[in-house]
């Protein structure tokens, strides 16, 4: 594997090369890396952190799946108390973005303040990560 950032941005371009001293890519997909502590995925199931964060009025949601799998993506206020549901079905294996426009299921904006969302990969809880709405 080749890591690169052409663009000195938080895209990194992971580029698999075949076995046996092949010159060209076999496949070259791109990872949004958003912070320093954070690794770059080993190619698992992975929640990214949303961007931008805080936010108004959208913030994007990243994750990768290793395989293809039942997938529930939910947002959260600080309560606990379930505001959203993104995502809930069948998803093909790879990278998935997904944009929350800070409204809740009943079609309604909410307030300002902290939010959770939570990634359920075939019924268990893969992580868990707050994000920041200020109006």
């Amino acid at each position: 594997f080749v890591i690169t950032n052409p663009n000195n941005t938080h895209e990194y371009y992971v580029t698999a090369y075949n076995d046996g001293g092949d010159t060209e890519p076999s496949n070259t997909i791109i990872v949004n890396w958003t912070g320093i502590n954070e690794q770059l995925p080993n190619f698992s199931t992975h929640l990214f952190k949303n961007y931008p964060n805080p936010f108004n009025p959208t913030t994007t949601i990243n994750f990768n799946l290793k395989n293809n799998s039942l997938v529930n993506l939910s947002i959260y206020n600080i309560k606990g108390q379930l505001v959203k549901i993104l995502v809930d079905k069948n998803l093909s294996k790879g990278r998935k973005n997904y944009i929350w426009n800070g409204i809740n299921d009943q079609g309604l904006p909410v307030p300002s303040g902290i939010y959770l969302y939570k990634l359920e990969v075939n019924g268990k809880t893969v992580e868990t990560k707050k994000m920041s709405l200020i109006k």
